[in-house]
């Protein structure tokens, strides 16, 4: 390799004010080092501008129903909880998680996670593909904060009765069935991972906008190296 070319002097990618898109201190400080989140914003920023990019993270809501929860046969009960509770669908399609993307996806939680946590992990991620929703709020608040609101504790014993796990029959803290992204800094970072180095197109978020069918160009469906 010519001297000067390494990863060193490659030219870094442009991030946006990640203390806008999270409410969590020093989050922001760690995002702007994730290679997931830079790239993740960078392809919405290409396809929407920076202000359209903002705007798009904080009006849409991205879930993966799980593969537990499909195994289980209600996955169709979690997508119409979600309906039910004012949300729409823009897109969807299946994405299969390796081991390598467990420990992308739920980077920050890994980091206290025991080792046979992430095996048991492991296994159930291969159980097969889940289902990746992408979601419009139209009620004028944050997306992601409402849908993880309405996805509720990992912890049965803490749920309300009316949470999507509820929904799900989720039995313990493990089999939890869905997974969202917590909040826009965490829906960039996802669509980022699950995009796998390729430029998502995204549907543009409007009233009338998607028909839940297909998320075009988010590349592979493994997410993983």
């Amino acid at each position: 390799m010519p001297e000067g070319r390494g990863c060193d002097a490659a030219p870094a990618l442009a991030g946006p004010r990640w203390s806008r898109l999270t409410r969590l201190e020093g989050k922001d400080e760690r995002l702007a080092l994730d290679l997931c989140a830079r790239e993740g914003w960078a392809s919405l920023a290409q396809q929407f501008g920076e202000e359209g990019a903002y705007g798009f993270a904080e009006r849409v809501a991205l879930m993966w129903v799980r593969p537990d929860a499909v195994a289980a046969g209600v996955a169709r009960q979690v997508l119409a909880a979600t309906e039910t509770a004012g949300f729409r669908p823009l897109a969807a399609r299946p994405v299969t998680v390796d081991r390598c993307g467990v420990r992308a996806l739920w980077a920050y939680m890994c980091r206290w996670a025991t080792v046979e946590r992430l095996w048991l992990l492991d296994a159930l991620v291969a159980l097969g593909p889940g289902l990746l929703v992408l979601w419009a709020d139209d009620t004028g608040g944050e997306a992601s904060a409402r849908l993880t609101a309405l996805k509720g504790s990992n912890a049965p014993g803490r749920w309300a009765g009316e949470s999507l796990r509820d929904a799900a029959g989720s039995p313990n803290r493990l089999l939890t069935m869905v997974h969202a992204a917590d909040e826009p800094a965490d829906v960039i970072r996802e669509l980022g991972e699950v995009g796998a180095g390729q430029r998502p197109r995204l549907p543009r978020v409007g009233r009338q906008e998607g028909d839940g069918t297909a998320l075009p160009g988010l590349g592979p469906q493994a997410v993983g190296p």
